[in-house]
This record gives structure tokens, sequence and C-alpha cells, in this order.
């Protein structure tokens, strides 16, 4: 089951995806709205603040040398800054490293579209990369493989059953 934690960041992640490919802009609106509510989420659910710094500084440190070199637009860094918030540093490094490929997929085809295109919607390959480490962190494991235990789960222990379950705190 999905927690509080991915289904909303699943919510930002589409919204910043729609509104890149539409208008080639992420909104600083969502991004700040995503920051205040990973860190509103996680003071709620006595979850560590600290995984969420250290999330904003692996995604800006992953990104912002690509914007400074004119690779990657602002609201691209900014999107992976408030992805580490609600994942942390292990899931801002996985999702990065998943809108690389998927940005470069993304890369050939603009090359083969005509007329080529000039600018990537690159908040879609972050996106894009959201969603399938969300989607492998809930993939069917066989019967003989052990589930993650709550320390290795990339966005941590806080389903909404937990939390329904434990009157409030996961």
């Amino acid at each position: 089951m999905l927690n509080v934690l991915e289904i909303l960041l699943l919510c930002l992640l589409l919204q910043a995806a729609i509104t890149d490919l539409a208008w080639r802009r992420i909104p600083n609106l969502l991004v700040l709205g995503g920051l205040l509510l990973a860190f509103a989420l996680r003071w709620k659910l006595n979850l560590p603040l600290l995984p969420a710094l250290g999330g904003m500084a692996a995604g800006a440190l992953l990104f912002l040398p690509l914007y400074l070199r004119g690779a990657m637009a602002a609201g691209d860094v900014k999107l992976l800054i408030m992805v580490g918030a609600f994942t942390g540093p292990l899931g801002a490094l996985q999702i990065a490293w998943l809108a690389f490929l998927i940005g470069g997929v993304l890369a050939l085809l603009a090359l083969l579209a005509r007329p080529p295109r000039r600018r990537l919607p690159y908040g879609v390959a972050v996106a894009l990369g959201g969603l399938l480490l969300v989607a492998w962190a809930h993939r069917p494991l066989p019967a003989t493989a052990q589930p993650f235990a709550a320390d290795q789960y990339p966005l941590g222990n806080t389903s909404l059953e937990s939390v329904a379950h434990t009157g409030g705190s996961a």
C-alpha cells in the first residue's frame, strides 16, 4: 500500500510534469508548497527531519552543476530539491539517476522529432523517475523474499495503514 509521502510526492510530480510539458515551466509555488508539505508531514508523522535536509542537499548537488552549465532549467533543479525533501538523500540519488536515463531517451526522441525540439521538459524525466522508484518499492516479492525493513524503505515506514493503527505516529 502506498504511504502518505508517496501519494503526495506522486501527485506533485504529476503536476510538475504536466506544467513542464504544457508551459516548459515548473511553478515555484508547486515546489515551495511541496517542500512545506514534506516537512509538515515529517513533523506530524514523527519522522526525522535530517533525511529531508540531506535529500534537499543531494538534489541540489546533483542538478545544480547542470543548471550552471546551461544544460538544465532552474525549475528542474528545484523539483529535485523538493523530491529530496520527501525521499531523503538515497531516494534523491536514485530518482536523479533514473531521470538521467529517462532524459537520455527523451533527448534521443527529441532528435528524431521533426522539427527537432530545443528544450526537453526534464521535469517529466524526474516525475517518471519518482514513479519508477515508488513502483519498485512496491513490486511483488517472491514468497521467499523478505520485505524491506523500515530503515531500508525509500520513503520510510509511514503508510496510511500504520498511521491509522498507531493513532498518528508511524
